[in-house]
């Protein structure tokens, strides 16, 4: 952006070797200070679909100045809601999923270790006796 400020529109296309979209928009979001990558946003499910609605009458660029969000995540809401309906939007689906665990199979899986742990005991106290007994060898 520094070389455009100093030189003209042609010039930096050629210097650059980018089209004349992609100046234009790059220009527009440095006016805006939307150049820089901003911090993820979480939208509730009343903006997703507003936005959503919008962008089904308005068009990709409208939707992009009013709401300053990438229409691929626009898109790939649309796609979502098409193939499992609004309600997909009520989950959060970000991250990893979470082990849903109860502290019943917890408290079950721990009395199993404890009784494995009990026997192993018991069966290495016997081993050793048996060692003991043995005669020693010459």
């Amino acid at each position: 952006m520094d070389f455009y400020k100093e030189n003209t529109f042609s010039e930096t296309i050629k210097v650059y070797n980018i089209s004349n979209t992609a100046l234009k928009t790059w220009s527009r979001k440095y006016r805006d200070g939307t150049l820089m990558r901003k911090q993820n946003k979480k939208y509730t499910i009343e903006e997703k679909l507003e936005i959503i609605d919008f962008y089904k009458n308005n068009g990709k660029m409208a939707t992009e100045e009013k709401y300053n969000i990438s229409i691929s995540v626009v898109r790939d809401w649309l796609f979502k809601i098409e193939a499992h309906g609004e309600s997909y939007f009520e989950k959060e689906y970000r991250g990893r999923p979470k082990k849903n665990k109860s502290n019943k199979n917890i408290n079950e899986d721990l009395v199993r270790e404890n009784q494995r742990l009990k026997l192993e005991i018991e069966y290495l106290k016997k081993l050793n006796s048996l060692d003991q007994k043995k005669p020693p060898t010459k």
